[in-house]
């Protein structure tokens, strides 16, 4: 309880940097969950990749404020607590909106780093099947965050299951580099 109410103290008093930070933590996190699969998978001695790790968890830097500003912001402004349907229209504009630009921009950003230009098909290629998943998997825990969870703490609820999520968006992230033997973010 005590780092709960560390935690609370923080967002109250630097909610961008709390979130920012702890964003980073969970992409740092859903990255060594990654590399440790494939290495499992692959059953090969492969080095941990450190600078696939800070490239991957620096996104965290940029979806901390941005899930701030969607959760704790425009989704009460647009939604209001109490109006009709505010918990189905606020799991609906996550889901469409909120999570494209989210998935969209781990992609771009990934890709920025490595010095790529912006390319529809690769694009397509990552893009399309991650929004897929996102539609089965995301529903219910948005309906959780947005029916349960205090508004103050959505971001945080949102980072703790994005853990696996993460690891998902590092794996297709990489896996098109693996097949051409470059790794990406």
């Amino acid at each position: 309880m005590k780092s709960l109410a560390w935690y609370t103290n923080k967002l109250e008093t630097h909610p961008l940097s709390t979130k920012a930070v702890s964003s980073v933590l969970i992409f740092a996190l859903g990255d060594v969950l990654c590399q440790k699969i494939e290495k499992n998978i692959q059953n090969i001695d492969k080095e941990f990749d450190y600078k696939r790790l800070i490239k991957q968890s620096s996104y965290g830097l940029f979806v901390g404020p941005y899930l701030h500003f969607q959760f704790c912001l425009v989704i009460p402004y647009l939604f209001p607590a109490g109006t009709k349907f505010n918990t189905t229209k606020s799991v609906l504009y996550a889901l469409t909106i909120s999570d494209s630009i989210y998935n969209c921009g781990f992609y771009v950003y990934c890709d920025a780093l490595e010095g790529k230009f912006f390319q529809i098909n690769t694009f397509v290629e990552k893009f399309i099947p991650t929004q897929i998943l996102n539609l089965k998997i995301w529903p219910i825990l948005q309906y959780i965050n947005f029916s349960i969870i205090p508004v103050k703490y959505r971001v945080l609820f949102d980072n703790t299951l994005s853990v696996f999520w993460n690891a998902y968006l590092s794996w297709i992230q990489n896996k098109k580099a693996k097949a051409n033997n470059n790794i990406n973010c």
